[in-house]
Order: C-alpha cells, then sequence, then structure tokens
C-alpha cells in the first residue's frame, strides 16, 4: 500500500533535502512543485483537507499576514503568493526561508483555528 504524503510532510521534506525535489532551492520552483501536486492529488482524490485548504487559502491568509507583520500599506501586485515572497524579501535564500517560517505558521493557525481561519 503507498503512503499519502500530504501537503505538510510535503513542505517539510523539501525544506529538509530541496534538492531531492527541486533544480535549484528557489521560491518559484517550490511553487510550481507545490501546485502540480496540489493539482494532481486532487484529481486522484488524494487529498487531504488541509491540501485544499492550503492550495485555496495561503494567498489570502499570506495577506493578512503581511498587513499585519509587514506593512498596512502594502499593495499586492500579484495573486501568486510566492511572488508576493520575493517583493518582500531581499534575496531568493531569504523568500524561500521565510515561506517555510509563514508555512508553519500558517498549519498552526489552520489546525488551532486561530485568526484567518477563526470562523
Amino acid at each position: 500500500r503507498v503512503k499519502l504524503v500530504y501537503i505538510m510532510d510535503l513542505i517539510n521534506s523539501i525544506q529538509k533535502r530541496p534538492l531531492m525535489y527541486v533544480q535549484e532551492e528557489k521560491i518559484d520552483y517550490i511553487a510550481h512543485l507545490l501546485m502540480g501536486y496540489c493539482i494532481a492529488a486532487s484529481h486522484n482524490n488524494a487529498t487531504s483537507e488541509m491540501d485544499k485548504n492550503f492550495w485555496a487559502w495561503f494567498g489570502y491568509w499570506l495577506d493578512d499576514w503581511m498587513k499585519v507583520n509587514y506593512s498596512n500599506s502594502y499593495e499586492v501586485k500579484t495573486l501568486y503568493w510566492h511572488e508576493i515572497l520575493k517583493d518582500i524579501t531581499d534575496d531568493e535564500r531569504e523568500a524561500v526561508e521565510l515561506f517555510y517560517r509563514l508555512c508553519k505558521q500558517f498549519f498552526k493557525d489552520y489546525e488551532q483555528k486561530n485568526g484567518y481561519f477563526n470562523w
């Protein structure tokens, strides 16, 4: 039997050994890998609620995070969360590290129904 890998596990695995998943540890590469994972998993009915909610809500959650933690006056220039991370960081490495930190917070907020998920 094949063990299903979910988005949170996948992101943690990418963080531990990025070159197993992407040619270079760039935020664009990671975003496209995750997009492919989410699309394939949804077509195969192999997604968890967390997978669906990460794909649907991470960008909106990031927008709220930006207003509280970065700048309330930040104007979003794109719909893509990976482009936003590049826009607010100084280099590629910083964007990737911020992504990993934000994912941990996103998953924690989701599981505890905090902040954006307090409905």
